[in-house]
């Protein structure tokens, strides 16, 4: 509940990013009902998703490598395993939802306000630096130094696709799926690099778990986008309600 009133009802309650009283102009604003065109919308969501989950799951076989033990099917399953953190196995798909409106606030929110000062390039570098910096407070839940500045790292490199995917598809809703799916399959996908000592686990973390698939994902944006979405979706900020 906490996440929900910080991240979606504060903005509305002030009146960001547009300044829009309305409900309806306020998630117009953040562009949670752009909805359309939606089949591409779906497609461009589900393959940015497998385009993860190919490059975490890469991750730990890569590691499997540099310890030198074989790489067998059985371990490829169960690294791909997927109905594991799913239910009725698991309950993190109802329990990471709310990781999705991390989005509202730093894409919705955040970086429309940023794309009305700023280009678009550095309204979403900006955003992303915001985003990246605030996973820092992590040390002081307990994570260790060295796997917070990973994924701050790491943070910062997948807000740079959020921001890039939410200005070309001209909705915030992929950015919030992908969101959401990638911390509840990351469980099964990274689970073998996860026991890693701290610093191999951060650089992992970066390339496969995170850096490698946002530039894959940020590259199949620009071509999807070009291809199969309507032109005006990607063409800057929503207009003020």
């Amino acid at each position: 509940m906490a996440g929900l009133f910080g991240y979606l009802l504060v903005p509305y309650l002030l009146r960001l990013p547009n300044g829009s009283r309305s409900v309806r102009g306020y998630l117009d604003d953040i562009r949670l009902t752009r909805v359309t065109p939606f089949l591409p919308l779906l497609l461009l969501t589900v393959s940015c998703d497998l385009i993860l989950i190919l490059c975490q799951g890469a991750g730990s076989i890569v590691y499997r490598l540099s310890e030198g033990k074989p790489v067998t099917l059985d371990f490829v399953g169960q690294v791909f395993n997927l109905l594991a953190v799913l239910p009725p196995q698991s309950v993190l798909l109802f329990a990471q939802m709310f990781s999705s409106l991390e989005e509202v606030l730093f894409r919705g929110v955040l970086l429309t306000m940023l794309l009305r000062v700023y280009v678009p390039r550095k309204a979403i570098v900006f955003s992303a630096a915001a985003f990246g910096l605030v996973h820092l407070l992590g040390v002081f839940a307990g994570t260790a130094p060295v796997i917070a500045l990973g994924q701050v790292v790491w943070a910062f490199l997948f807000g740079l696709f959020y921001g890039y995917i939410f200005l070309k598809s001209g909705s915030l809703l992929p950015s919030m799926v992908i969101h959401w799916l990638s911390n509840v399959f990351q469980a099964s996908l990274t689970a073998y690099f996860a026991t890693a000592p701290p610093p191999v686990r951060a650089l992992y973390g970066v390339v496969f778990g995170y850096g490698l698939a946002a530039v894959l994902m940020m590259l199949w944006v620009r071509f999807f986008s070009a291809r199969w979405l309507p032109r005006q979706a990607s063409a800057g900020p929503p207009a003020p309600a």
